[in-house]
């Protein structure tokens, strides 16, 4: 998408869109829950900061 380029607007606003449409999806407490895990064990490893960190050493060799 946008030739390997971070930080487009159009990957900016793929990566916001979700956090803007959480709060409508309050149904129930454990809805909330699961759709919160959900996005940040999504979105977060997309974040540069995460680049080339291995979690609980998967794909570490």
């Amino acid at each position: 998408m946008d030739y390997g380029l971070q930080y487009t607007s159009v990957c900016k606003f793929l990566r916001g869109s979700p956090f803007v449409l959480l709060p409508l999806s309050q149904l129930e407490a454990a809805h909330f829950l699961v759709n919160t895990a959900s996005l940040l064990s999504t979105l977060l490893p997309k974040l540069p900061h995460f680049c080339r960190v291995h979690l609980f050493d998967i794909n570490k060799y």
